[in-house]
């Protein structure tokens, strides 16, 4: 329902996990772990914050005005897009075969998830997300 959102969160840095299940097992996994609750489904609303907007866009926007999330640039690339792992900075030489050849030349940042093996740098995608990320804020 709200997998992108997710995705998104998790670029922003924050800890976030997409829960499938039962709705009862899911409330109880929020409550215990003491997270918020976000969700589109109204009967799950009462047991945290209803998304009403359909764009992720729309959505971290719904987030910041409630004041649930806040946008920090030391904050973004340090979890996972994909499992929500912490993401570990790596030495450029680390990355040497790993990374697209023209994304080794052009990048001298680069970070790695030790869970789900992927690598990151800041690049043409990272570019574009930050524009993004940047027309959220006034």
């Amino acid at each position: 329902m709200l997998g992108k959102l997710a995705r998104w969160l998790r670029i922003l840095g924050y800890d976030t996990i997409y829960a499938r299940g039962e709705d009862r097992d899911i409330v109880a996994e929020a409550q215990r772990e003491g997270r918020v609750l976000l969700t589109r489904d109204k009967e799950l609303a009462s047991k945290g914050f209803l998304i009403k907007t359909f764009s992720v866009e729309e959505q971290l926007k719904e987030l910041l005005d409630a004041g649930l999330i806040e946008i920090k640039e030391e904050k973004m690339m340090t979890r996972c897009s994909l499992c929500n792992s912490l993401l570990k900075p790596i030495e450029k030489e680390s990355a040497k075969g790993k990374v697209p050849e023209k994304s080794f030349e052009n990048s001298d940042s680069f970070w790695y998830c030790e869970q789900c093996k992927k690598y990151y740098w800041i690049g043409k995608h990272w570019i574009d997300i930050k524009k993004r990320i940047d027309g959220l804020t006034p």
